[in-house]
């Protein structure tokens, strides 16, 4: 579940499935441009913003879970926020997600991934990197907490520098 970063993750995916067809063969996207955090953790339907499909039909992330039944649900999230200026509430969200999910998918583990990196040239106006940084670090001791799975993908893009490498994305 996530936003078009996840959207370019299912892209790569599906190309490397016309290939290897035994390539995560049961895996299933959830993505909307420009989905929010805050989004995926409101109860109610949010018009005016973007929001899950499933079955052609908009709904809120806590009904797409039921729906679906999924095992497992990686939730990447929160740069649209810019969720790194607002950490704590980043991490309300996150454990508002964490209870619907409780209340309405109870067999649907739920993963958080951390926010990926942005290359140095992407924080020319502001620099994002160490406020993300931070972030993750705040949802890797919320989960850690909670029991939650937590999946660092961002140490792996990551340059000696600490930003993603420019051979990766231009942002």
């Amino acid at each position: 579940i996530g936003d078009s970063i996840t959207a370019q993750l299912m892209g790569y995916v599906r190309s490397l499935q016309k290939e290897r067809p035994d390539f995560f063969p049961d895996v299933k996207f959830q993505t909307a441009q420009s989905y929010f955090l805050y989004t995926a953790s409101r109860k109610g339907f949010q018009t005016g913003t973007a929001n899950l499909k499933y079955r052609g039909i908009e709904m809120p992330m806590w009904q797409v879970l039921q729906e679906m039944r999924p095992r497992k649900a990686l939730i990447l999230l929160g740069v649209n926020d810019y969720i790194g200026t607002e950490i704590e509430k980043g991490i309300g969200y996150c454990r508002r997600i964490l209870e619907l999910a409780a209340q309405y998918a109870p067999d649907t583990e739920i993963i958080f991934e951390s926010l990926t990196p942005v290359t140095k040239s992407f924080c020319r106006k502001k620099d994002y990197q160490p406020m993300w940084d931070a972030y993750n670090e705040a949802l890797k001791a919320m989960c850690a907490e909670t029991g939650t799975l937590y999946i660092d993908i961002a140490a792996p893009l990551k340059n000696s520098g600490g930003y993603l490498n420019a051979d990766y994305s231009n942002d």
